[in-house]
């Protein structure tokens, strides 16, 4: 984590990558202050918020995932058990740190989360096989058809799942609150060729960019958003 030119906190920053440092994270509670991250391409960024006595607090985890998955019976795909477990143990560390004051006093408790990423794993190939008639001469003909846009991020998956035995609400995709959603927000609608993502966050609004592999913002119009809690 560092603090830029302009005063806003970057976690995971390039000085974090050099050295090897993962999972990094970061609060504030200054209103006029951003805290962001960059470079979401498997990884999640994960942010919670809470206000108290007219004070709002905002942390930031980039939370590290290299696309390690393994499938279960079912054929889901699932973070393997020793990422799992290290994975938590940080996650459980940034809720902690987060709760409290500058007195270690608990006071930020029951926070709301914001989650950014990618849907970059490909689950499988779907093979259908349809028959189209010849409009000429009637013959019918039998053609495969593969589907390639199944995508998952199972870190995703995993941090949602660790959200609900936290009970926290997550303002995001499939949000266990009636919060209605900033566009920015729905990953259903991220345009084609996203590569990576950056997440910015203030003390009342969000900014997602969205950037192919040439680095060219794709959601120009729908960048920033207010938050409605």
């Amino acid at each position: 984590m560092e603090t830029d030119e302009n005063g806003n906190l970057e976690i995971e920053c390039d000085e974090d990558y050099k050295q090897g440092r993962v999972n990094d994270y970061g609060f504030t509670c200054n209103p006029s202050q951003m805290i962001y991250t960059k470079d979401l391409r498997h990884c999640v960024g994960l942010a919670l918020i809470r206000e108290v006595s007219g004070t709002r607090k905002r942390g930031l985890m980039h939370v590290l995932y290299n696309q390690e998955f393994v499938k279960s019976d079912q054929g889901d795909l699932l973070v393997p058990e020793t990422i799992a477990l290290r994975t938590e143990a940080v996650l459980d560390n940034f809720l902690k740190d987060f709760e409290k004051n500058e007195n270690e006093k608990r006071v930020f408790k029951n926070p709301r989360a914001i989650m950014v990423y990618n849907r970059t794993t490909l689950l499988d190939i779907k093979t259908e096989r349809i028959v189209l008639r010849d409009e000429f001469t009637e013959e019918l003909n039998e053609r495969a058809i593969e589907d390639r846009n199944r995508y998952e991020n199972p870190m995703a998956d995993f941090i949602k799942h660790w959200l609900e035995k936290k009970r926290i609400d997550l303002y995001g995709p499939n949000a266990t609150s009636n919060q209605k959603l900033p566009t920015v927000l729905n990953m259903g609608e991220d345009p084609r060729g996203v590569c990576y993502k950056e997440f910015s966050l203030g003390h009342d609004r969000i900014r997602m960019g969205m950037y192919n592999r040439q680095g060219i913002l794709l959601n120009k119009n729908d960048y920033e958003a207010w938050l409605e809690f």
